[in-house]
């Protein structure tokens, strides 16, 4: 059985954690009843802890969407049947997929309170573009149902992905107004910035959920080490300059 199927698992336990154990944190330094998980990242010492998981997470997502990538594009190479509906839709939700990632290292990185626009920025590109991608792979998945994964799981997809369009609407019409009442320093319990931060949270919680699907097909493919071209000079004397010179070979090194 193929151990990729971990990384999902592991990256799902990652993101969950963090946001729960930064998140606990605010709630009883800073008293607020429902935080942004942003705010875990804003407050030390948590928004170390938070900026350093979340980093490693978005590698983790990296390597989940490329994995993904490389999974659909080794099944059209068996099934050219498939490459007019899919190959350009596998390769678009490649580059959106990254492109949340890194999204989602902007957010970790630029906390709310410093560096505002930047983190929204990275804020709306992780969801937004992250939503994105969920619709390409909810397709996708329709798409090889016959050869990979099932229907019920296309249908989980497409259910997430619709929770989260639907939920990214109301939170950019909250967020707008809940910003003005974080940097006022008004009152924290205000039903805008908790609904705002609820939405947050049910957006972060379906994205986690759908990086999970991913375990039991990750469980039936396996990735071949790279192969590593070693570039050897071989050197004879020559007697009209100091500098060496020679032919250059090519060794093809399988790594182990």
């Amino acid at each position: 059985m193929s151990k990729l199927f971990w990384i999902p698992i592991i990256t799902f336990a990652l993101c969950q954690s963090t946001f729960f154990s930064t998140s606990i944190a605010v709630i009883f330094h800073k008293n607020i009843t429902w935080p942004y998980i942003s705010e875990g990242g804003t407050y030390p010492p948590e928004s170390c802890i938070f900026s350093e998981l979340i980093n490693m997470a978005s590698v983790f997502l990296g390597l989940i969407i490329y994995i993904r990538y490389r999974q659909i594009e080794r099944l059209l190479y068996h099934h050219v049947s498939l490459l007019e509906q899919v190959a350009r839709k596998n390769v678009v939700s490649l580059w959106i997929g990254l492109m949340a990632c890194i999204g989602l290292s902007i957010v970790a990185n630029f906390q709310l309170t410093k560096l505002p626009q930047v983190h929204y920025f990275g804020a709306f590109s992780c969801f937004g573009l992250g939503t994105v991608y969920f619709w390409f792979q909810g397709f996708i998945s329709y798409s090889v149902r016959s050869y990979t994964g099932s229907m019920h799981m296309t249908y989980a997809r497409l259910v997430l992905a619709t929770i989260c369009t639907c939920n990214i609407f109301v939170f950019i019409s909250t967020t707008c107004t809940a910003t003005e009442i974080i940097f006022n320093e008004r009152e924290p319990s205000c039903r805008y910035k908790e609904t705002s931060a609820m939405v947050e949270w049910v957006m972060a919680t379906a994205f986690c959920f759908f990086i999970l699907s991913f375990t039991s097909e990750f469980k039936t493919i396996t990735m071949d080490r790279p192969i590593i071209l070693v570039i050897r000079r071989e050197t004879r004397p020559n007697l009209d300059s100091s500098e060496p010179s020679g032919s250059i070979q090519s060794l093809s090194i399988q790594v182990t």
